[in-house]
């Protein structure tokens, strides 16, 4: 027997909870998943210097602090290195965080 449970969420916050469910796989600690939602709700793939600066500013980070999480971000593959040295986010968490509505189902 299944049961659903229903809430209203703002979209940042729809995807910090996909981000923490799948925390468990991914590894993530809170400040990535945080940093992941800043990119993720203002639409951005590409992690270059504009991703930095908002990041930045949004997380009140400095500079070393931002390239550290996205280095340990790229070292989960989290944030993967495209042909030509390009970073972005892996397209399978943009793909998951897209979707209206997302159904788990746990087996035991």
């Amino acid at each position: 027997m299944g049961s659903k449970i229903k809430r209203k969420t703002t979209k940042q916050g729809k995807i910090k909870a996909i981000l923490s469910i799948f925390h468990f796989n991914l590894g993530l600690s809170d400040l990535e998943i945080e940093m992941l939602s800043v990119l993720l709700v203002n639409k951005i793939n590409i992690i270059d210097t504009g991703a930095r600066e908002l990041i930045r500013k949004v997380m009140n980070r400095d500079k070393f602090s931002t390239n550290n999480y996205i280095k340990r971000l790229k070292d989960k593959k989290v944030i993967v290195q495209k042909e030509g040295g390009s970073l972005e986010i892996n397209q399978h968490i943009v793909n998951l965080v897209e979707h209206k509505e997302i159904t788990f189902k746990f087996e035991v």
